[in-house]
């Protein structure tokens, strides 16, 4: 059974930076919209979709879903069918998703099904293709018993093939006189019908200007009863998920972000999915006080206490986030409405301030990776990352604070270095152990913008 607090994953138009930034703070993953590309594969083409899928793999998104571009694989065209299977496999191997949500085109069910077959023997291995209901009259999907009867048509096809139910995509005889308990029936009876192949859903409300349907709207604003379709899916057990798919508003981002709040039932102000990341879910971090921070640190193999001066430096607030994500054991971010002091970690630990840090900016934690230790300070404002290696396993137990907190000065420095920015966009400056900074600028897809 699906995970509601993981359900919902928002649409995101391929090339749209903006929406990734923001909804990394909510989703840990997403539909990526493709519906803009070219049909035909090129180099020029595929450097911006990888450069896009490197803006995603910096915010840890990950796509779970791909929207193709339309291929009308409704008629017998060899040509349309190569280029939507091109198309498809190539955009899986940049984002690997579980999903391909296509539409099904205005022409012959057969041909669909003959053409859907043949795509099904050649896409990748774990991607599922699945066809998408539409709202025409002469789309071969577009009402209930239309489903059902291309349910039938497939079911000697793979179990990659499937059915996208879109719950705005009312059937073309609804008017305004339906109303909310009957529009949210008739979805469900979409739902039951393609549930031998249900494999994805496509969320967005549904309501009228006159007699005119107003699809994808956000929701809580059309006729949708939305708690009485998330019984449903719990009862029946359904594990895929829903993409928010909403269009045509003033401020689509804020919408999405809304009609989630709005479906697990939350507070505005509660960041409801997970930490920036889509690891962990607000419910599930612990509350923990610094001391037993360091206490938890102090008790990793042959670490030992931390010196004075970096206590001082993690003289946070009395309470912290503590996250156990795939890359660090230990990730210490206190709240973001902490602003207490200003002090820099170089005036810290040179003594020069003693007062707190501004612990909205900064994150500190502990990462494992192979047989080494690290400790890592982020400063989230200014961009600057240190990460040094203060334990070696392999019979090494000497402590490298020391060169944890020349790093830090050593990053700052050049933060602060003025040729640096000159000589190039600094987005981000990273120093490693060895005291050399790698300078990432703005255009690189290490990028944190």
């Amino acid at each position: 059974m699906q995970n509601q607090r993981k359900f919902l994953v928002p649409s995101i138009p391929f090339g749209d930076v903006p929406r990734v930034k923001k909804f990394a703070k909510y989703f840990g993953k997403a539909e990526v919209d493709l519906i803009g590309i070219k049909q035909r594969v090129n180099p020029y083409q595929n450097s911006r979709i990888m450069s896009f899928r490197a803006v995603m793999d910096s915010a840890r998104m990950k796509a779970h879903a791909m929207h193709l571009r339309f291929f009308d694989l409704s008629f017998e065209d060899p040509k349309v069918r190569d280029r939507c299977l091109a198309n498809c496999n190539n955009a899986y191997d940049i984002f690997r998703p579980k999903i391909a949500v296509i539409h099904p085109g205005k022409g012959d069910v057969s041909a669909l099904v003959s053409n859907i077959a043949f795509l099904a023997e050649r896409i990748p291995p774990g991607l599922t293709l699945v066809l998408e209901n539409m709202t025409s009259p002469d789309a071969p999907i577009n009402s209930p018993e239309t489903v059902r009867r291309f349910v039938e048509l497939i079911k000697d096809l793979p179990p990659n093939v499937g059915i996208c139910i879109d719950a705005s995509h009312c059937p073309y005889w609804i008017n305004s006189t339906i109303t909310g308990h009957e529009y949210t029936s008739l979805v469900l009876e979409y739902m039951e019908a393609a549930s031998p192949r249900l494999k994805h859903l496509h969320f967005s409300d549904l309501g009228f200007e006159g007699d005119m349907p107003l699809k994808h709207l956000p929701f809580g604003k059309g006729i949708i009863d939305w708690e009485r379709l998330s019984s449903h899916l719990q009862k029946t057990g359904y594990e895929g998920k829903a993409t928010i798919e909403i269009r045509f508003t003033e401020d689509v981002i804020s919408d999405i972000i809304a009609s989630a709040r709005y479906y697990y039932g939350t507070e505005p102000e509660e960041r409801f999915l997970s930490l920036g990341t889509g690891n962990k879910t607000m419910p599930e971090l612990d509350m923990i006080k610094k001391e037993e921070m360091l206490e938890r640190v102090a008790k990793l193999p042959s670490i030992g206490p931390v010196p004075e001066t970096l206590s001082r430096l993690l003289n946070m607030p009395k309470e912290g986030l503590l996250e156990q994500t795939e890359d660090f054991l230990y990730l210490v971010s206190p709240s973001e409405d902490y602003k207490e002091g200003h002090a820099d970690p170089y005036d810290v630990i040179t003594e020069e301030s003693r007062d707190r840090m501004d612990w909205g900016r900064y994150v500190f934690g502990i990462r494992y990776h192979g047989t080494k230790v690290s400790a890592v300070l982020v400063d989230k404002e200014r961009k600057i990352s240190v990460e040094e290696i203060i334990l070696r396993a392999q019979g090494d137990a000497e402590v490298h604070w020391e060169d944890f907190e020349k790093a830090i000065k050593e990053a700052i420095s050049y933060a602060k270095d003025e040729t640096i920015n000159e000589r190039i966009a600094v987005d981000h400056i990273n120093l490693n152990s060895f005291g050399d900074p790698t300078i990432i600028d703005k255009l690189d897809s290490r990028s944190w913008d």
